[in-house]
Formats: C-alpha cells, sequence, structure tokens
C-alpha cells in the first residue's frame, strides 16, 4: 500500500518537472529516442531533452540507461556536455541537457573538407582538457570518442581577404576549398568556438589512483585501439589512441585506418598501420605528425598520456611563442573558447581523387555503427555486431558496485588477433558517404 503511494507521488512529481519545459522542434531522433530543443520556463534557459521510450526496453536496457545518467552526474567541466536534469515516469526517460548550438565537429568537417592547424588545434587541445578531466578527477573512460561526439558552440567567421585565403591554400586543394577564415588566439575559427564533448552511453567508471582493466570491446571501428580489435584488457589509453584518430581526421579530412573489408581494417588497426599520405600531409608540420604518432602508438603504455599530450612541443609551440595550454576557466562568460593554447601555421585540404574518395567513404562507417549501437542498446533481443561481444553493447564483468578493478595488460605488437570465427564486425555500409554528406551541406544540431 505504502509503495503504490510513494510511487503515485514520484509520477506527480516527475510530470511537475517535465511540465517546466517548454517544449520546441525535433533536433534530432534515433531508432528509439527523439531530441528535442526546449525551454525552461522557471530560468528560461535553452536545453535540449532527450526523451527515450522507456517502455520499448528490458530491465537491463534500462539499468543501462541509468548507469549512463549517474556518469553524467558526476561530470562538470565547461568541455563537457551538461546534464541538467533527469526526469524519469512509466513511460519515458527524459535527459534534460544544455543545448550545444553549433552541432557536431563532424559536419564542421564536412564543410571544411578538413581544419587548419591552428584550428585542429583548438579544436583537440579542448577536447584533451575534457578527457584530463574525465581520467584523473572522476575516473571515466569515454571508449567512443569521436568527431560525431563532440559539440561545438558557434561563433562569427573572421573573413580574410582573396590574398590571404589563396595564400592558405594546400597543393592538394581545389578552388572549391571554403575557407574557414581567419584564426583568432583563445577565439576559435571557421564558426567554431568552445568545444564539448558528448554522448557518454559507452563510458566507463574506473577507479583512481589504481590499475584498472575494462575487457568488453565496444566504441566505433576506426576510432577503436588495438588493444581493443585484439580482445584484450584495456582502460583509458583507448581514449588517447581515439583522440590521435580524431586529430589525424581533423588535420587532412579521412581517417588514419581504412579499408573496403571491415576484416582487414580491424587487422590494419591492431597492427597500427597508418600513413601520412602525400600530397595531402606534405604541408602539414613536422610536429603536428609527430603529435599524432605519439597517439596511434600500438603499445598503450608507449602512447601518450593525456598530460603528456598537453605538453607535446605542438600543442605549447606557435611561430609566435610558448603560451599556457590551459583553458582559462573562470572566464568561460567572456569568450567562446575558453582559455588560452597555442597555434602553429596552418593549412587547408580538399582533393577529391579516386583515392581519397575511397578513404573518405571508409570515414563514415561511424555513422552505420552509431546506428546499428543505438538500435540494439535500446531494441530487446537485437544483436548488431555479431562476432566482436557485440561492439557496441556494454556487459563488463564488475564488482557490484559497477566500478572495474583489474590490472593493465601490455599489449604485443604482433598475434592476439581475435580468433573467432565470426567476423569482427558485420556494419552495412549502405548510405554511409561522407561525400554525401558533404554534397548536402547539412548541418546537425546538437545537443
Amino acid at each position: 500500500m505504502q509503495e503504490s503511494i510513494d510511487e503515485n507521488k514520484r509520477q506527480i512529481a516527475s510530470r511537475k518537472s517535465i511540465e517546466r519545459y517548454k517544449m520546441g522542434g525535433v533536433l534530432g531522433e534515433g531508432a528509439f529516442s527523439v531530441v528535442y530543443s526546449a525551454v525552461d520556463l522557471v530560468s528560461k534557459e535553452k536545453v535540449a531533452i532527450k526523451i527515450i521510450k522507456k517502455y520499448q526496453l528490458d530491465q537491463k536496457q534500462r539499468d543501462n540507461v541509468l548507469k549512463e545518467v549517474n556518469l553524467m552526474k558526476q561530470l562538470n567541466h565547461p568541455n563537457i556536455v551538461r546534464l541538467i536534469e533527469f526526469i524519469e515516469n512509466e513511460n519515458y526517460f527524459y535527459l534534460v541537457q544544455e543545448v550545444v548550438s553549433g552541432g557536431e565537429i563532424f559536419n564542421q568537417i564536412v564543410k571544411y573538407t578538413y581544419f587548419s592547424e591552428d584550428l585542429s588545434r583548438h579544436v583537440i587541445i579542448q577536447v584533451a582538457e575534457a578527457l584530463l578531466y574525465m581520467h584523473e578527477q572522476v575516473g571515466i573512460v569515454h571508449r567512443d570518442l569521436k568527431p560525431e561526439n563532440i559539440f561545438f558552440k558557434p561563433i562569427k567567421v573572421v573573413k580574410e581577404d582573396q590574398k590571404t585565403r589563396l595564400q592558405k591554400l594546400r597543393k592538394s586543394d581545389t578552388n572549391a576549398k571554403l575557407d574557414e577564415g581567419k584564426f583568432v588566439m583563445n577565439y576559435g575559427g571557421g564558426g567554431i568556438g568552445l568545444i564539448k564533448i558528448g554522448d557518454f552511453g559507452l563510458s566507463k567508471q574506473i577507479v583512481l589512483n589504481e590499475n584498472n582493466s575494462l575487457k568488453t570491446p565496444c566504441g566505433t571501428i576506426g576510432y577503436t585501439a588495438p588493444e581493443i580489435v585484439r580482445d584484450m584488457k584495456y582502460s583509458k589509453e583507448v581514449d588517447m589512441w581515439a583522440l590521435g584518430c580524431v586529430l589525424y581526421i581533423l588535420l587532412c579530412g579521412f581517417p588514419p585506418f581504412f579499408n573496403d573489408s571491415i576484416e582487414e581494417l580491424t587487422k590494419t588497426v591492431a597492427r597500427g598501420e597508418f600513413k601520412f599520405l602525400s600530397p595531402w600531409w606534405d604541408e602539414i608540420s613536422s610536429g603536428a605528425k609527430n603529435c599524432v604518432s605519439k597517439l596511434l602508438t600500438v603499445n598503450p603504455i608507449q602512447r601518450y598520456t593525456v598530460e603528456q599530450f598537453l605538453k607535446d612541443p605542438w600543442i605549447l609551440d606557435s611561430e609566435k611563442g610558448r603560451h599556457s595550454h590551459r583553458y582559462s576557466h573562470h572566464h568561460q562568460n567572456q569568450h567562446p573558447r575558453e582559455g588560452a593554447s597555442k597555434r602553429g601555421k596552418r593549412k587547408v585540404t580538399s582533393a577529391m581523387t579516386p583515392e581519397v574518395k575511397a578513404m573518405k567513404e571508409m570515414y563514415d562507417i561511424s555513422i552505420a555503427a552509431r546506428r546499428m549501437h543505438e538500435e540494439a542498446q535500446y531494441t530487446p533481443g537485437v544483436n548488431a555486431m555479431n562476432g566482436f561481444n557485440e561492439l557496441n553493447i556494454v556487459e563488463e564483468n564488475e564488482d557490484s558496485d559497477g566500478v572495474v578493478h583489474g590490472s593493465p595488460v601490455e599489449v604485443k605488437p604482433s598475434g592476439g588477433m581475435n580468433k573467432s570465427k565470426t567476423p569482427m564486425f558485420q556494419l552495412n555500409m549502405n548510405d554511409a558517404s561522407i561525400l554525401a554528406r558533404r554534397q548536402k551541406k547539412k548541418g546537425a544540431v546538437a545537443a
């Protein structure tokens, strides 16, 4: 009897909470969720509300949503999308989050083809600051870092004269290359200001100041670290590998690992075989290449930590001298970009040769993986990724507190591949074309 009364009170409180928000238009849709724009009628703040159809989830899937919410509640950093409120009733989960109106960095890469070194540095430092906070202060591994999960607040594009724009073009560019405008230190460029990372559906808590190891294969192929595709234990180092993949893409516009065959792609990732292809990397600085190489190191023990990355010479140095990379969080409202960082001379790429077309097609594999992940995560009985322990379905062997304990395992340079007879990844690549998205030039609004 008392339980019924308590439940009724909870439902009433939930109804009142959601009535606080005036719903607007649809910002995005997933297989079993819809994101709406909304306004907080009390604070007048614009928010985004992700509504998940709770009634379509089994208990385990509901628990996964609650785990994600629990992780997000712990996060409070200017470079991380903020969870404002979580509301639950009989049929729905409501995740009220801050609006990041610029959308995904992915769409800006589609728009500009690639970023200058200045703008790439501007973006990647802020992502690294978020990882530093997650890894060292909160103890959370993201496990699905990619351009689609990196968002930005827009700023005004500062235009440059025709002569300057032409001087910035790389030899591999065409005249169709869209100019990102002038880069302004501690402000941004290309319309990109403050950076925030989001989507913590695959994230995992670890114990601070202890050796930790995770073992569930998850993430998005193309950004997944060798230790994961080798089916070995891993930890926060996988986020640094993904950071290297993102930085590589920002600088040249296509991914470091690509192959029409998913099986061959996983082998390439496992061996860490990538190249700075000519002519697209010819005019990118040696400092930027070295920074990428330190991140895309197969051995996780030798791979850059986030602290080492933020002390890399390319991060710290610019043609104007050395500057502190730390963001000034005290001036968050002063500028879209919070804090100082260093910038080096940049150029800009767009070559649409058949070879690059093939590479860019592979880049969009993450869209297919992401769509299948959401369907598999929220649909009872669906196994979207056969043979790789359902790549995006998280089932950790963990303690009752939900925190993983263990010891790190060093990855050997050879061997260790998953010997399952089933293919590691089975993805539907239909319509997964970054070129099609570039032609449409559609910018998605992200929350």
